[in-house]
């Protein structure tokens, strides 16, 4: 090692390389989604929900970050008419709300 470069990079000065096959956070459109509910059937782990209101009948789109894997399918399960759901390379920044997901268990018991 005492003729090559440093393996390491200049953190705070230099931003480290992203990874091509790293997949980002899920994005929902509302307006975009046309309730097929294939991103429902598709989630390996169950971390989208629909629910319907049982006197509009209007869906409600739940989604659990802590159970979603990244994986994908959802996104690739979207019709291409409506392109609801997409994913980005951001990071979110971390939130302070202690009750975020308290609803997504009542979700679950309905």
């Amino acid at each position: 090692t005492l003729f090559k470069a440093p393996a390491t990079i200049n953190y705070p000065f230099e931003k480290s390389p992203k990874n091509k096959e790293a997949r980002g956070l899920i994005l929902f459109e509302e307006p975009k989604c046309i309730w097929c509910l294939k991103c429902e059937d598709v989630c390996p782990p169950g971390a989208i929900l629909f629910t319907q209101n049982r006197e509009s009948f209007a869906y409600t789109y739940n989604y659990n970050p802590y159970l979603c894997i990244y994986c994908g399918e959802c996104v690739r399960a979207c019709p291409d008419k409506a392109v609801a759901l997409t994913q980005c390379d951001e990071l979110s920044p971390p939130s302070d709300d202690k009750s975020m997901n308290d609803n997504w268990f009542l979700v679950e018991k309905e």
